[in-house]
C-alpha cells in the first residue's frame, strides 16, 4: 500500500491517471490521499509544518470544503466521497479531480491568513483584515472577493500542469463560468471605507484592529495607485452616494418615476461595465455622457443624482476588480476566448454531477 506521507504534491498528483483506483482501492485510502494533498498544499504554499486538523464529516452536499479559521480545522464533507466505490467501478476520475480542486484550494485558504506563507503580502493584509472586520466585508461578491480569486487562480494553475486533472477545467463549460464570474464586482477600498465608518460608530477600536486597518490601508492604496484608480474620486462617489440616498430617502415614493430610472441607469451601468470588463479605458467622457442621460430624465433632481453616483461607483468598483483579475488571475482572463473552441465537458463529469446533484435533490 503507498504511504502518501512521505510523498510530495507533485508525486501524489501524478498519481491520477487511467490506473488510479487500482493505487487507491478503497474509501480510507482515499480519503488519506485527499488529507495529504492539503497538507503538502499547504506545504507548497511555505507552510513549515501540516497545518491544521482535517475532519472529514457530513456538511451541506453543495460546500464540498468548510474551513474554520477560528478553530484551525478543514472540514472535508463526506458526501461526495461516498460516491468513491461507485466511481471506482466506472473509473470515473471526475471525483479524484474534485477532492483534490478542493484541497488545495482549502491549502490557499489557509496560506492566506497566515503572514509566514509566499501568498502576495497585499492578499494577506485582506485576510487578516476580513478576521478582524467582518461586518466590512459583507458586500464581497463570493465569485470576485479577492481570496476567492486568487485561490481558485491557485489552483487552476497548479492543476492545469497534469493532463488527467486539466481536462476538468480545460472544457467549454468552465471556462465559461469562470469568465462570467469575473465580470461581477467586490472592492477592498469599499471595504476600507465601510471599516473606517464601524470604527468611528463603535468609538472603542483595540490596537490590533488599529494595526491590520492600517496596513491594508496602505497597500490597498498602493495597489490602487499602481492601476491607475483615482482614490480621491472613489472615495467622493461613495460620500456623494450616502448623501444622495439619505435625500431620497426623505421623499415620497413615486413607482412610475422610480421604474423609469431604475430602467436607465441599468443600461447604462451595463454599457459601462462591459468596457471595463471587456479590458476598455473608461474616460471622464463616458461618465459626462451617462451624467447628462440621467439628468436629463423627466424625474426629480435627488433622484437623478443618487442614480448617477451609484453608476459611478460601481464603475470605481468594478475597475478595482478588473486590476485585481489582472495582477492575480490573469490566466482567466482569456477564458471568453478559449470558450468559443473548446470541448464540452467530459462525459465522467456530467455523470458525476448529475447523480450527485440528484442525491441533493433526493435528501
Amino acid at each position: 500500500m503507498l504511504n502518501f506521507e512521505t510523498m510530495g504534491l507533485d508525486q501524489l498528483l501524478k498519481l491520477v491517471d487511467n490506473n488510479f483506483y487500482q493505487k487507491v482501492t478503497t474509501e480510507e485510502q482515499f480519503i488519506d490521499f485527499i488529507i495529504n494533498i492539503y497538507h503538502k498544499a499547504c506545504l507548497e504554499n511555505g507552510m513549515s509544518t501540516n497545518p491544521s486538523t482535517v475532519v472529514v464529516t457530513k456538511l451541506q452536499k453543495k460546500d464540498y470544503a468548510v474551513f474554520n479559521h477560528l478553530k484551525n480545522k478543514l472540514f472535508i464533507n463526506k458526501c461526495p466521497i461516498d460516491f468513491f466505490e461507485e466511481c471506482k467501478k466506472q473509473n470515473n476520475l471526475f471525483l479524484p479531480f474534485l477532492m483534490i480542486e478542493t484541497a488545495v484550494h482549502e491549502a490557499r485558504h489557509f496560506s492566506q491568513f497566515n503572514l509566514n506563507s509566499k501568498v502576495d503580502s497585499y492578499l494577506k493584509d485582506y485576510a487578516q483584515f476580513a478576521l478582524f472586520f467582518p461586518a466590512a466585508t459583507t458586500d464581497m461578491h463570493y465569485n470576485t472577493d479577492p481570496l476567492e480569486v486568487d485561490a481558485k487562480h491557485y489552483t487552476y494553475s497548479l492543476l492545469e500542469k497534469y493532463p488527467f486533472l486539466n481536462k476538468y477545467q480545460s472544457h467549454r463549460d468552465f471556462y465559461n463560468s469562470e469568465y462570467k464570474n469575473a465580470s461581477g464586482y467586490s472592492s477592498i477600498y469599499t471595504a476600507l471605507l465601510k471599516a473606517n465608518s464601524i470604527m468611528h460608530q463603535i468609538g472603542q477600536v483595540t490596537a490590533d484592529q488599529q494595526r491590520v486597518f492600517a496596513s491594508l490601508d496602505a497597500s490597498c492604496s498602493a495597489f490602487l495607485q499602481e492601476h491607475g484608480i483615482d482614490i480621491t474620486e472613489f472615495c467622493k462617489a461613495l460620500l456623494q452616494l450616502r448623501i444622495r440616498k439619505d435625500e431620497v430617502d426623505r421623499l415620497t415614493n413615486r413607482p412610475t418615476e422610480i421604474k423609469l430610472i431604475e430602467k436607465t441607469s441599468e443600461a447604462l451601468k451595463q454599457e459601462l461595465l462591459k468596457k471595463i470588463f471587456t479590458d476598455k479605458v473608461l474616460t471622464c467622457d463616458d461618465l459626462l455622457k451617462c451624467k447628462q442621460t440621467i439628468l436629463s430624465l423627466n424625474t426629480r433632481v435627488p433622484i437623478k443624482e443618487l442614480a448617477f453616483y451609484e453608476i459611478k461607483f460601481d464603475a470605481f468598483r468594478a475597475q478595482e476588480t478588473r486590476a485585481l483579475y489582472r495582477h492575480y488571475a490573469p490566466k482567466f482572463l482569456s477564458f471568453g476566448v478559449k470558450a468559443k473552441t473548446a470541448l464540452p465537458a467530459p462525459q465522467e463529469e456530467l455523470t458525476f454531477k448529475s447523480e450527485y446533484n440528484g442525491s441533493l435533490t433526493n435528501s
